[in-house]
Parts: C-alpha cells; structure tokens; sequence
C-alpha cells in the first residue's frame, strides 16, 4: 500500500480543488496506516507463503502421479 499512498500523496499535491485535495489526504492517511490481508472466511490469512507452500504441493503431487503412468 506503500506506492498506493505516494501516488495519492503527489495526486493532491497538484493543487487540485480544495474538497478533492482532501479527499485525497484522507485516502492517502488510511492506505498508509492499513497493512493489506486477505483472509479465507476468517479462517487463515492467505500470504505469500501459503501460496507458494500450495504451489509446492501441487507440482508435488502432479510430479508423483506422472511417475506412477
């Protein structure tokens, strides 16, 4: 979220309209201080890591069941 604030940051500092100014503050504060997580139905977090770790498994997987043919 880090690029998302810098852009919105030079964004408003173009001397736009006041409220758009603003507005573009406000989004920019809040995509700063909001670290970005997806979650499965609340259950886990899915991170990089659980997508590579599914990733291993299934290449896994796929590679024993080629040597069983």
């Amino acid at each position: 979220m880090r690029k998302t604030s810098d852009l919105v940051t030079r964004l408003y500092k173009n001397n736009l309209e006041r409220r758009i100014s603003q507005e573009l503050r406000v989004f920019s504060d809040l995509a700063r201080s909001r670290e970005a997580s997806f979650s499965a139905c609340g259950l886990f977090t899915i991170d990089i890591q659980l997508l590579f770790t599914a990733g291993g498994a299934i290449l896994n997987y796929i590679f024993i069941l080629s040597q069983l043919k």
